[in-house]
């Protein structure tokens, strides 16, 4: 087997910098290719997304330019909706379609109105209520400027997803979907993640791991024999 390409897509409010540990855990034979949101990181400045399908339609031609050969997309939480619409746009592009998608931390889309709504409260509340979902410093709250920058990468973020209004599919996706959840997450529960399984025809996977909604990013080295595991398993 070759090498296989690995695109991830940030939670909320998270930059392509989050997974460049990746590139070092993950075995030699998988490149990690981390995509940057408009607004985020080292595009920060750029017009932020006005919609989940504004981001996807995005996404989906940067990932297209990129693609050398098999690939997987992961998304965590925002980026696991994203990478399931961006999915359905590679298709409908006619690009070469992933082996399999990773998705992380969110309900599936016809769930998503139970997800809490956070946009309507103020920038310190909101901010606060993110920090509870555990990768966001207390620090940030604490430091004028680096509150007004995250609020304003977060609530653009949070937006999108309230504002998702998923229109129905016409087809099943023709690959695998593996599902993960943490254990503490009350953000995704097993119930509704397993509902996942109602959008493709080939089989879905669906794992509770140890961990918060950022179970991914506890620097934890089981998780990224995991996920090597999963990524290269046909």
């Amino acid at each position: 087997m070759g090498k296989i390409q690995l695109f991830c897509l940030p939670y909320a409010g998270g930059s392509s910098h989050i997974y460049f540990e990746w590139k070092h855990k993950l075995a030699s034979d998988i490149e990690v290719v981390p995509i940057e949101y408009k607004g985020h990181g080292r595009l920060y400045g750029d017009k932020f997304y006005d919609s989940i399908d504004d981001a996807s339609s995005d996404i989906c031609k940067k990932i297209a330019s990129k693609i050398e050969g098999d690939y997987v997309i992961y998304g965590h939480s925002l980026g696991s909706i994203l990478a399931f619409e961006t999915t359905y746009k590679l298709l409908q592009s006619g690009s070469k379609m992933p082996s399999k998608i990773i998705l992380a931390g969110i309900r599936p889309p016809h769930l998503i109105y139970k997800d809490k709504k956070y946009t309507h409260l103020p920038k310190e509340e909101f901010m606060k209520k993110v920090i509870m979902m555990g990768q966001t410093s207390q620090e940030v709250l604490d430091n004028k400027e680096l509150l007004d920058y995250s609020y304003e990468i977060l609530l653009a973020d949070f937006k999108i997803i309230e504002m998702y209004n998923p229109q129905s599919f016409p087809v099943k996706l023709d690959i695998p979907i593996v599902v993960l959840s943490g254990d503490r997450d009350e953000e995704s529960p097993e119930v509704d993640m397993r509902e996942w399984s109602n959008y493709t025809s080939k089989i879905a996977e669906f794992y509770i791991l140890e961990g918060n909604h950022f179970f991914a990013f506890d620097h934890n080295p089981s998780f990224f024999q995991f996920l090597d595991d999963r990524i290269k398993r046909n």
